[in-house]
């Protein structure tokens, strides 16, 4: 069997997804059938902690590919994970990717709202109970990870790559922002491939996945997740086809809610320290990420 060899770790709302699927496309990739397994950060509360043996199952159909590809978003935010998976495969690389944490926030919270584990619709609002949830209060109860909701904590990406900076050496590791992403995507894409000795070819397009989108019914979106947690509970780890198509027909592309100035400057500030770590490891101006006048309600 072959191990998973390439590890892209988030963050979250930063163009995971996206990058996942234009490898995918690449006929000396493979990527694990399931996304997200979660692994390795057994430090994250999660619904179900697979096992080894279910882990390694996931590549299982692995053949003669160059790349084996596992992601996770939740590994770069974890404290163990990245340690765990070294212990696992000492020859792994690693892909993390960053964008403005502000914005990274305003889409994660419309994200998470969307898909019944934040009951606030209005971000300001949420971001204002975060010391109240850390203390086990207004959670609702379909959220499995309480840790979740701390949207500053997550967003606090410079901490982060510190941590993954040293952890693991500079062969085995690569950056890339969001920004450069939405600019550059084929440029970006094909300095991935280099980077992870993949002879360059092109997907077909490069349409961003995974956009920010809402739920035509929160009802039913509720009903599928109680229904989901249910068949968890009995033993039912392979996917429900039902389960899945009543959950793309209630999705509809939306873009978050506008912020106020304000909560925007409030934001800015907050994140102020974050982004200069990121600067300084990355040997960049982020000058613009903390301006007052960012753009920040821009589609997500």
């Amino acid at each position: 069997m072959k191990k998973p060899n390439f590890f892209i770790i988030g963050a979250p709302k930063c163009g995971t997804t996206s990058m996942a699927a234009w490898l995918e496309t690449h006929p000396q990739v493979y990527i694990s059938p399931h996304k997200e397994p979660h692994y390795f950060s057994s430090d994250i509360k999660k619904t179900h902690q697979i096992t080894l043996t279910e882990y390694e199952q996931l590549f299982s159909s692995a053949k003669n590919e160059k790349i084996v590809i596992e992601a996770s978003t939740r590994y770069l935010y974890s404290q163990i994970a990245i340690k765990k998976i070294q212990q696992y495969n000492p020859d792994a690389k690693f892909l993390a990717m960053l964008r403005n944490p502000a914005e990274m926030v305003i889409s994660l919270h419309n994200h998470l709202y969307a898909i019944g584990v934040e009951t606030e619709k209005d971000l300001e609002t949420a971001w204002h109970l975060q010391d109240m949830r850390a203390k086990g209060k207004f959670i609702n109860r379909l959220c499995t990870d309480p840790d979740s909701l701390q949207y500053g904590k997550i967003a606090s990406l410079g901490k982060q790559i510190e941590v993954f900076f040293n952890a693991v050496p500079i062969e085995n590791r690569r950056v890339l922002v969001f920004d450069d992403l939405k600019k550059d995507p084929a440029g970006v894409y094909q300095e991935l491939l280099s980077f992870a000795g993949l002879q360059p070819l092109a997907p077909d397009d490069y349409k961003p996945r995974n956009q920010s989108f809402a739920f035509r019914s929160r009802t039913l979106t509720t009903t599928i997740k109680i229904m989901g947690a249910a068949k968890r509970q009995l033993g039912f780890n392979k996917s429900f086809g039902i389960l899945n198509s009543l959950s793309h027909y209630n999705r509809k592309l939306s873009a978050p809610r506008p912020i106020s100035d304000s909560f925007r400057r409030e934001l800015s500030e907050y994140f102020m320290p974050d982004v200069e770590i990121l600067a300084r490891l990355l040997n960049r101006n982020f000058n613009h990420w903390i301006k007052q006048d960012n753009h920040l309600n821009e589609k997500n």
